[in-house]
């Protein structure tokens, strides 16, 4: 499931030439109005999928897996159902992993218990695209 969606380019990060966002807005944008909204090039160089998703319930672990190209730079944030990107260790764009020979990256953090239940999502940035899923915070 790859979705292509707009996002706001904030700090930028480079990995091999190609241009990653360093925060991705919840709230859609159009870059024919507005000049500093970007499409995602999700797609453009590869395809990026979960491989696996675990979790979602309060005080407990949660665990994603992408699956893209071999020694592809990626990381993942997991969105808050209130729409605000979560500060928990572990996920978030400073914690970038590359690929394994196989193209997975995993990433672990545990959800607050104060995290409201309702639905929530996850955004996976890779040098090769873009994608998110939903996630019900239990």
């Amino acid at each position: 499931m790859t979705v292509k969606y707009a996002w706001r380019a904030g700090i930028a990060l480079f990995f091999a030439g190609v241009l990653l966002p360093a925060q991705v807005w919840a709230e859609p944008c159009d870059p024919a109005v507005d000049e500093t909204c970007y499409q995602s090039r999700s797609g453009d160089f590869g395809t990026v999928v979960f491989r696996d998703l675990r979790g979602g319930t309060r005080g407990n672990r949660t665990e994603v897996t992408v699956q893209t190209a071999p020694g592809v730079a990626c990381w993942v944030q997991f969105w808050l159902p209130s729409g605000n990107p979560s500060g928990a260790r572990g996920q978030g764009p400073d914690e970038i992993l590359v690929t394994d020979e196989n193209g997975n990256a995993e990433w672990r953090w545990v959800i607050g218990t104060p995290t409201r239940p309702g639905r929530a999502k996850i955004t996976a940035v890779c040098e090769t695209g873009t994608v998110e899923t939903p996630l019900d915070v239990v």
